[in-house]
């Protein structure tokens, strides 16, 4: 049994190498599976977050899936597996933030080797009802065991992988004149779950949905492409503001020279989180950077605004009170520019002439 052998192995190569301490987000289920990465709809399912995980997904693999594939072939099992697999961790992202292991794939081919046994021999018997009793209660318990908080388990996965694993039975073993009915019931479930994991992703989601894309835009800023990034937050904040994914926003615009636009960001990140302080310096350093912009076009009166938003998050910072008794005295108020710059000398510990700005 060429491919179920061959899932069961790289299922634990793959697991191994995770357990190993190597990166395995390349594997994980992310935006990207929907674009770019689709082998993400399949790799999740080879990775497993225990022993016992590993253990009673290959044994059921093993026991089921070689049955499939000795009456189906090697090429129609694969096919199977690619479905169950692809569905039930693009459902479990729509729903939640997406989750690791072939349980999907397991229920699919219970619930496929259960409704062929009603009508071809050849798998009758396979799942009895003990059988079928165990997974039915291992159902509700992991249900059970998520809404506590005990263990957080793919159950939407094992559910879809089930519905998918029936369906495609039922095709297989209808009359033609019914089989399109079940093919089409088929094709708009497998819709319904790419438009859940994509354009619906935002309204249906009930887990932090955000984080996916999220993390993306990290990535993309820790290589350098801020383009990218920016489209990944844009993405992360549809599920709802958080102060982190509206901060690293800002940090993609400013990287892309929009800096008016980082400042609002950063404003915002601000009002989400007050007490972090890292938004409040940001804020400043953005409204530095384009105070000091307002000085070189002769912009005064936006200069002495841009200080001051600077100076009340930043009020130890010399440079920003130079600058800000320069674009003072451009206003003609030249005492306050004069005790802007003592600030700033006392601040620098060292004289400073006033004529120019500092960079």
């Amino acid at each position: 049994m060429p491919v179920t052998a061959g899932t069961g192995l790289l299922a634990i190569a793959a697991t191994g190498v995770w357990w190993l301490g190597h990166d395995a987000t390349p594997l994980f289920v992310d935006p990207r599976a929907f674009g770019t990465q689709p082998w993400r709809l399949l790799t999740s399912s080879l990775l497993h977050a225990d022993l016992l995980h590993l253990g009673f997904n290959l044994y059921w693999l093993w026991v089921l899936g070689s049955v499939v594939e000795g009456v189906w072939g090697s090429l129609r099992t694969l096919g199977v597996y690619v479905l169950t697999s692809a569905s039930s961790s693009a459902a479990e992202y729509a729903l939640f933030v997406g989750g690791v292991g072939l349980s999907g794939v397991g229920y699919g081919l219970v619930a496929l080797v259960w409704v062929m046994g009603r009508h071809d021999p050849r798998f009758r018997g396979v799942v009895t009802r003990p059988r079928l009793t165990l997974f039915a209660g291992w159902f509700l318990f992991c249900i059970a065991t998520t809404i506590s908080g005990v263990m957080a388990v793919g159950n939407v996965a094992h559910a879809v992988g089930a519905v998918v694993g029936a369906l495609v039975a039922l095709v297989a073993t209808s009359r033609w004149q019914t089989r399109w009915r079940w093919g089409a019931a088929t094709a708009a479930l497998l819709f319904a779950i790419a438009a859940g994991a994509t354009l619906l992703r935002p309204r249906i989601n009930m887990g932090a949905g955000g984080s996916a894309p999220a993390s993306v835009g990290y990535q993309a800023l820790e290589r350098g492409d801020a383009e990218e990034a920016l489209e990944w937050y844009r993405e992360a904040v549809e599920y709802g503001e958080d102060a982190r994914s509206v901060y690293n926003m800002g940090v993609a615009l400013q990287r892309l020279e929009r800096n008016d636009e980082a400042l609002e960001r950063y404003e915002r990140a601000h009002a989400l989180a007050p007490d972090d302080e890292a938004y409040g310096r940001a804020v400043a350093q953005a409204s530095a950077r384009l105070g000091y912009v307002a000085l070189g076009e002769g912009r005064d009166r936006d200069a002495v605004r841009l200080y001051e938003r600077a100076l009340h998050f930043v009020a130890d910072e010399s440079s920003y009170w130079h600058n800000y008794g320069v674009a003072l005295g451009g206003l003609g108020h030249y005492e306050d520019a004069e005790r802007a710059f003592e600030i700033a000398r006392r601040l620098q510990g060292a004289a400073a002439d006033g004529s120019s700005p500092a960079p």
